[in-house]
């Protein structure tokens, strides 16, 4: 069963179309022009447009990765004049889920609200671009593009944003659709059968009417009944009558008129002999529900599959996003954000969030020789949570947390300041020196970079 959380979208059917030139996990990092109000910190390592080509004919899925996948009904596409582009459209895409990535980008993340400065801790962010034919490309409104994210979070705090690339201000476009599957509740909504005859066990009884003048009992004078709850039941009564439940079970009720009245009653299967008997109730039994017994087997393997594949995904994802802190999220749900695309460019599903409080100093940055250090782009990252909060050397955060912050040296080299450092500092010191760990230029690569994050 599925539980939106805000209005439904549309999903159609889909053809699936990977990428061969992208790996799964793993952002392929090469240089990439960006406007002029996205100022990437390292132009050498920037996170790669992925190219894909677009059959305008018909749906199209594309899995960009264990985290992210777009679709692309038919029809998606217009030109400068409105109408619907037929042709094949060459889109590009990439998408930033995590810290470094974000760092990566350039994009700013600071927003005012209601007059005070905010920054964005993002859901999924992405950029789409699409051409034909060497033209821009517009969206349709009645055919729209949606993109679909995999998320820890049901919160519906986070809103839709797109940058305006010219101001580098984020416009509020909307709210996103949050999806939530539970693999309890799926399994639950399986096609119902009837449960299949059962071998008789030793509180299996039999009912038959003494005076043979009940002839409504008379049908059940070959068949046994199997208490569902185990427990023994049944006796001599003055009046026995069966209740057929529908869903493969009955309800022996027996009356007592000896002293009194009472009444007791007991919820059985059905249970036959072990041996010929049984076996040609089973015969029967699988004539009976042969379709219904396929089409159950079907579905549940199909369940068991998606959710294999949801639980290969979410380890990917939770590598992926560099979240250390949680080990205990229930793998029985699957949550899903989804965005629809109005218009080509930078999309961030965001929430605006305070700086942290708690700790406050102003920084003094020097290598492991003591050499001082001029940093640019100083960036200070909560683990557990998926936001950039920039800085120079006026630092706050909070102790409480799990923090880690790094910046750009004159020479291009990347310096950080891990957790456990961090722990060592005084929480009252309102000036600190910070001594850096240093990746030297021809080190840094995606996984140099994310690397800081498994250090203590």
């Amino acid at each position: 069963m599925r539980k939106f959380l805000f209005p439904a979208v549309i999903i159609v059917l889909l053809t699936v179309v990977y990428c061969n030139n992208k790996s799964e996990n793993t952002p392929v990092i090469q240089e990439n022009e960006i406007t002029s109000t996205i100022k990437a910190p390292l132009e050498a390592h920037q996170i790669n447009l992925t190219d894909y080509t677009i059959n305008t004919l018909k749906d199209t899925l594309i899995k960009y990765n264990s985290a992210t996948q777009i679709r692309i009904p038919e029809a998606a596409f217009l030109d400068a004049d409105g109408n619907v582009i037929t042709s094949e459209v060459k889109l590009r895409f990439r998408s930033f889920s995590n810290p470094v990535e974000i760092f990566l980008s350039g994009l700013p993340m600071e927003y005012t609200t209601s007059g005070e400065d905010k920054v964005f801790e993002s859901a999924g962010m992405l950029e789409i671009q699409a051409q034909a034919d060497g033209k821009e490309v517009f969206t349709n409104p009645n055919s729209k593009i949606e993109v679909d994210f995999l998320s820890l979070d049901t919160s519906n705090e986070f809103n839709v944003y797109t940058l305006d690339t010219i101001s580098g201000q984020w416009q509020e476009q909307g709210k996103d659709l949050v999806t939530v599957e539970n693999i309890i509740e799926e399994i639950q909504d399986l096609p119902k059968i009837p449960t299949p005859p059962k071998v008789a066990g030793l509180n299996a009884f039999s009912i038959e009417d003494a005076t043979n003048e009940v002839s409504h009992i008379s049908i059940y004078k070959n068949v046994l009944f199997e208490p569902l709850d185990g427990e023994r039941c049944g006796f001599t009564s003055t009046s026995i009558d069966v209740e057929d439940l529908n869903d493969g079970t009955y309800k022996v009720n027996f009356k007592i008129d000896f002293v009194g009245t009472k009444k007791q009653s007991c919820i059985c299967y059905l249970a036959f002999k072990k041996g010929e008997q049984y076996n040609d109730a089973f015969k029967l039994y699988q004539k009976k529900y042969a379709k219904e017994l396929k089409l159950q087997t079907q579905k549940r393997v199909a369940l068991e599959r998606k959710w294999s594949t949801y639980s290969f995904d979410l380890k990917n994802y939770r590598e992926h996003i560099l979240r250390q802190n949680i080990d205990n999220l229930d793998t029985q749900e699957k949550i899903t954000r989804t965005l629809s695309v109005n218009n080509f460019g930078f999309i961030n599903i965001d929430r605006p969030v305070d700086y942290p409080k708690g700790g406050s100093f102003i920084a003094n940055y020097v290598d492991t020789q003591n050499n001082p250090l001029k940093l640019t782009n100083i960036v200070l990252v909560e683990k557990e949570r998926n936001v950039l909060f920039r800085y120079k050397n006026q630092i706050n955060y909070n102790p409480e947390k799990a923090n880690i912050l790094w910046g750009i040296t004159s020479r291009g080299a990347l310096a950080y300041f891990n957790e456990a450092q961090f722990k060592g500092l005084s929480k009252t010191a309102k000036k600190q020196t910070l001594t850096m760990n240093i990746i030297s230029p021809d080190k840094l690569s995606y996984d140099s970079i994310t690397s800081i994050f498994t250090i203590d």
